[in-house]
């Protein structure tokens, strides 16, 4: 029988399928191998609720079954790992340069392919020959794997219903119907697209202890501002909001952060991070925030100043730093497309 959430909302039995379906698969994919036994134990679930989810994925070939080894070599019999037969293509329109990645399961990179932006070309034309490269990327590893879905990232909000990227950071795709251009270049249109820095956020989400996923703020500052606010998963607010905070010397956030004359150090750049989200923190208290720098690189004594400019009286979030990586776009979306996977089971 469905029960209810502490909203009120109703819990269907399906619902609560597809949790236990993403927690198990979540175990299978943190390591390299493990059992049944450990799965039931690291999830609270039942011995019996874990067989038969682990017997489903091993049916549709998302997992796979480590036999029994002769002599004492190989793995342990009956030890569950992802299977390496499925991979998502996730395409980032969000720099100059495009890039397509095959992920695996586990959400790791497997291949890709890049390609700079043309200014002497038409932006039309740069976006078709980009997807025209991805195909080839795509007809590779179609030869020996199944594609479980594609997305792609984009530098803005992206509106269904004109098939644009609404106010893009990366002026170039401005008025480009996204999906038809694909289709148009390859014969099929993506399973999803999205905002990258929302993508990114729900990576970094993912990257963070349990205990701290209550309320995150999530800030990109790689080549401008962008964030977004989580509650118990849920996106509270658009990533362009960000940009637009006023801060106290009354210009917006990304206007301060473009000003390379204000953010000389970053003991500056951390004052301005903290007059413009103090408000929002004092009325929100998150659990953590989470900073991706894109290829910047910070001192390991940001944390601590940003961490000081953050916190108040009554709350004193922790400040997780992804320092000087390629940013989590792709990792998200196709964390979206593969829980969607899950969800079709």
């Amino acid at each position: 029988m469905a029960g209810k959430d502490i909203l009120g909302e109703k819990i269907s039995q399906s619902s609560i399928k597809n949790e236990n379906m993403r927690a198990i698969f979540g175990e299978i994919c943190a390591g390299d191998g493990v059992s049944r036994a450990e799965i039931s134990e690291r999830t609270g679930l039942s011995l019996m609720t874990v067989g038969k989810v682990a017997d489903m994925l091993t049916k549709e070939g998302i997992i796979v079954q480590a036999k029994p080894a002769t002599g004492n070599a190989g793995r342990r019999a009956g030890m569950l790992n992802v299977s390496d037969s499925h991979f998502i293509l996730a395409l980032d329109l969000c720099t100059a340069k495009f890039r397509a990645t095959v992920m695996n399961l586990r959400l790791e990179d497997v291949d890709s392919v890049f390609y700079p932006y043309n200014d002497s070309l038409f932006p039309e034309d740069n976006l078709i020959i980009f997807f025209r490269e991805t195909s080839s990327l795509l007809i590779k590893h179609l030869t020996s794997k199944k594609l479980v879905g594609t997305g792609i990232c984009v530098p803005g909000e992206y509106d269904e219903s004109t098939d644009t990227v609404i106010t893009p950071r990366f002026k170039a795709l401005d008025g480009l119907k996204i999906a038809e251009t694909m289709r148009k270049s390859v014969g099929f249109t993506p399973d999803k697209i999205m905002n990258g820095v929302t993508a990114s956020s729900r990576s970094c989400i993912s990257a963070l202890p349990e205990n701290k996923r209550g309320c995150v703020i999530c800030l990109d500052l790689d080549g401008g501002v962008n964030g977004s606010v989580f509650t118990s998963g849920k996106l509270l607010t658009r990533p362009s909001d960000f940009a637009s905070i006023i801060c106290k010397n009354e210009r917006t956030l990304e206007r301060n952060l473009s000003d390379n004359s204000l953010i000389a150090d970053e003991e500056e750049l951390c004052r301005q991070i903290g007059s413009a989200l103090h408000p929002i923190i004092s009325v929100l208290c998150p659990d953590s925030i989470f900073i991706s720098s894109g290829e910047k690189k910070f001192t390991e004594w940001f944390p601590a100043l940003l961490s000081s400019a953050l916190s108040t009286d009554a709350c004193h979030p922790e400040i997780f730093i992804e320092n000087g990586k390629k940013t989590r776009n792709d990792m998200g979306i196709s964390e979206i497309i593969r829980d969607g996977m899950i969800n079709k089971l």
